[in-house]
């Protein structure tokens, strides 16, 4: 309340002293004691209330700032959440692209390796073709100049 010392307290007494008079003087003194008191209590009370306002306020803030980061958290998972979602949906038509582009060139392999045996095997079957035809024209000569050496031989 207000600042007071010793002596301002001794001159208030002698001053309600005088005023008053001795007789009635401790009958006021413990009014005024009471008076004191209970405007103290009072002022305590008052106090007391107006923090806990401020505390119940602080706390409400608190509180208003905690949901508001948890609502950005919250809006932060979900985004990750759909990056995650839209990378594995992306990594999967990756996947199945991959797949298929295999696919395709394994079976074109396995037609090419087809084609290839076919080749193979015509130039095979060209190469027996052309030994047999060589074959048939050497035996040709053969039969053609056993023939000869025969009739050499008869003419002589």
């Amino acid at each position: 309340m207000f600042d007071s010392g010793f002596l301002e307290m001794m001159v208030v007494a002698v001053v309600a002293l005088l005023v008053v008079g001795p007789e009635r003087l401790p009958g006021i003194a413990r009014k005024v004691g009471a008076f004191v008191g209970k405007a103290r209590a009072f002022v305590n009370t008052t106090k007391a209330d107006i923090e806990k306002e401020l505390q119940a306020e602080e706390m409400k803030s608190m509180l208003s700032r905690q949901e508001k980061e948890i609502s950005s958290l919250r809006d932060m998972m979900q985004s990750a959440k759909q990056n995650i979602h839209q990378e594995v949906e992306e990594l999967d038509h990756a996947v199945s692209k991959a797949v298929e582009t295999e696919t395709d060139t394994a079976s074109e392999n396995d037609e090419a390796l087809t084609e290839s045996e076919l080749l193979t095997q015509q130039h095979i079957e060209n190469n027996v073709n052309s030994h047999n035809v060589e074959n048939d024209a050497t035996m040709s000569v053969d039969n053609t100049s056993s023939s000869s050496t025969k009739d050499n031989i008869d003419a002589k």
